[in-house]
């Protein structure tokens, strides 16, 4: 039997973060942008979409506890980006 890979049959998770300017914004994508594809693994992915104001980080799992380390994961990276850019 082949190996689910980790954008076969998904668990999915957005992570949704609104800032006040489209420069704040700006910041923290470009902070987050050189982790994608930079973690190790192949049960999660993700990607990053943004607005003028709002990032959106998508996480796809090939099962839920994948997607809980890769939602804690991404959390704490955010986390660490808008407190870097002072957001």
């Amino acid at each position: 039997m082949p190996k689910k890979s980790a954008s076969s049959e998904p668990h999915r998770l957005q992570l949704t973060r609104q800032y006040e300017t489209a420069d704040q914004t700006a910041a923290v994508y470009t902070a987050l942008e050189p982790e994608v594809g930079a973690i190790p693994g192949d049960r999660s992915t993700a990607r990053l979409n943004r607005t003028a104001t709002q990032l959106v980080v998508t996480i796809d799992a090939a099962d839920l506890s994948a997607l809980r380390a890769a939602n804690g994961t991404w959390t704490a990276l955010l986390q660490a980006a808008e407190s870097a850019t002072a957001i």
